[in-house]
């Protein structure tokens, strides 16, 4: 009898190989099903956020990325045609959601460590070398007809949802007719990385501790280090008319390698050429269908968001995805996924594509009119700063998953402070929270207005002790992060989902209906 998963997931990249782990994590059946036999090893993704690192935390595979993780330089500069810096920002290390603001990532590394983590769950199959060919689906099940890359033969993996995490082409957004929207940024770019001979250290050959990006219409320029893994990048836009095709021959990439740094004391680890565009799917579900990372969205690399958006794509569907298939939740609670993670990505294009071109204008007349305005003081160096500073990174959510007295709070990700258990452990609070929702009552316990939802959902009931004898609670506030959080916004109870976002706030006055809420919303 042939094998029916519970979602089948195709593309094995970063995005995918998350929700590998969060659904193998939740004890589903998984069946990943990828074209490739290996893993790309060229240059791709280099930054991750706070989000990221939190995300693999709550998909319990943090340990097996870490080796990939790398310090994110201190200062982020931009540079006008005149090497003068036009304008700057810092990194802040400010943790409100348990680690730094931003990380180098290298993926390639990433992606083994993702895979590692999956490998762990007897119940999620991977198959490699085998591509999707066509896909149909009915009031059940979706059927996948598959190929095996090497031998030809032809197979079929049948699963009751299918997620499409496979890439800017996406054959699965393309079998199931969703069209995209073209928002109109065309770059082009030569990204190379390298590592530097032994002996030779950064000051020696000029690389400064920052990331710098040259903005200069006539040689648009890119640097990144990547902190203490001596690996280092250089991008180049394409301009006079230079072709990809071109762009990829040896000759040129020495060539322009050439004329930044020292050849002789570097060596080229990898080189690739892609073409930066905009982009993003009118829908994100087809029936039992659903696409996620760049297929279903694809942005400018210039604010490092585009990883971590596919990221926050599949935190974001995979609970909803375990609810359902547990039967904890309808079917219409898989429609809230678009509905909460459309809107911010869109933003977030916008603003990455704010940030390209104005950074990187390919008219100098534009660049001339840029640098005049930061020099006079308008208003675009402020604006610029939120969309470099990843201000639109963490989302407040658009979404009528929302309960409770205290709406100003809801919808905003929920900090993730040090705190100390009854043992006196310390752990980051996610770890104590558990995979499913959480209801922290700060001085108080909730867990008696809850019995009723934990026979029908994932629910953890904790105290915070406020330190006093009479409440001695489940958590301490080491740090004072939860008392500030709480008195700011005169809370008494919080009910966090899985994907740590905050789904509702009470005081005590209007706790009691609170468990009812919950469980309504979410089978609406």
């Amino acid at each position: 009898m042939q094998t029916i998963y519970d979602v089948a997931i195709i593309g094995y990249g970063p995005v995918g190989a998350t929700l590998a782990n969060f659904l193998g994590k939740d004890g589903w059946r998984v069946a990943v099903i990828d074209a490739s036999n290996e893993i790309y090893a060229g240059p791709r993704a280099i930054h991750c956020d706070d989000e990221a690192q939190r995300i693999w935390q709550d998909a319990a595979v943090l340990r097996f990325v870490r080796p990939s993780l790398g310090d994110y330089p201190p200062v982020r500069q931009f540079i006008n045609a005149n090497g003068q810096v036009y304008f700057e920002t810092y990194v802040s290390p400010d943790k409100t959601f348990g680690y730094p603001g931003h990380a180098c990532v290298h993926q390639s590394s990433l992606e083994v460590g993702l895979r590692q983590g999956a490998s762990r769950y007897d119940r999620v199959e991977t198959f490699l070398g085998v591509e999707a060919k066509s896909l149909t689906q009915d009031s059940e099940l979706v059927t996948i007809q598959t190929v095996e890359q090497e031998t030809g033969e032809t197979g079929q993996i049948q699963a009751r949802y299918v997620v499409g995490c496979d890439g800017v082409d996406s054959f699965v957004r393309r079998a199931v007719g969703i069209e995209v929207t073209d928002l109109k940024f065309d770059q082009t770019w030569l990204i190379t990385d390298f590592c530097l001979k032994r002996g030779v250290t950064p000051t020696d050959i000029g690389l400064p501790n920052a990331h710098q990006q040259i903005s200069d219409p006539d040689r648009p320029i890119n640097f990144i280090p990547y902190q203490g893994k001596n690996r280092f990048r250089f991008e180049f836009m394409l301009v006079d008319g230079v072709t990809k095709e071109e762009a990829a021959q040896n000759s040129y990439i020495e060539e322009r390698l050439r004329d930044v740094i020292d050849r002789e004391k570097i060596d080229l680890v990898s080189a690739a050429v892609y073409k930066y565009g905009a982009q993003i799917a009118e829908r994100w579900r087809n029936g039992r269908v659903f696409i996620a990372g760049d297929a279903a969205h694809q942005m400018p690399p210039f604010a490092g968001q585009g990883m971590c958006s596919g990221l926050r794509d599949v935190q974001n569907l995979s609970w909803k995805l375990s609810l359902v298939l547990s039967g904890a939740a309808g079917d219409r609670l898989l429609d809230s996924y678009e509905d909460e993670r459309k809107p911010h990505v869109s933003r977030m294009i916008k603003g990455s594509i704010f940030l390209g071109n104005l950074s990187q204008p390919k008219n100098p007349l534009r660049a001339w009119g840029r640098d005049l305005l930061f020099r006079t003081g308008f208003n675009v160096p402020s604006m610029m700063g939120q969309v470099d500073g990843f201000g639109l990174g963490v989302p407040s959510l658009e979404s009528n998953l929302r309960i409770g007295w205290i709406p100003e709070v809801v919808g905003s990700w929920f900090i993730q402070p040090q705190v100390t258990d009854a043992a006196g452990k310390t752990y980051l609070l996610d770890k104590l929270l558990g995979p499913g929702f959480s209801v922290l009552g700060y001085g108080v316990d909730p867990s008696p207005y809850f019995n009723a939802a934990e026979s029908q959902l994932p629910v953890r009931c904790l105290t915070i002790g406020t330190g006093s004898a009479a409440v001695r609670g489940d958590v301490f506030d080491s740090t004072g992060a939860l008392a500030k959080w709480f008195r700011a916004h005169q809370t008494d109870f919080v009910v966090i989902r899985p994907d740590r976002f905050v789904m509702g706030a009470y005081s005590r006055a209007h706790i009691s209906n609170a468990a009812d809420e919950l469980v309504e919303h979410l089978n609406a």
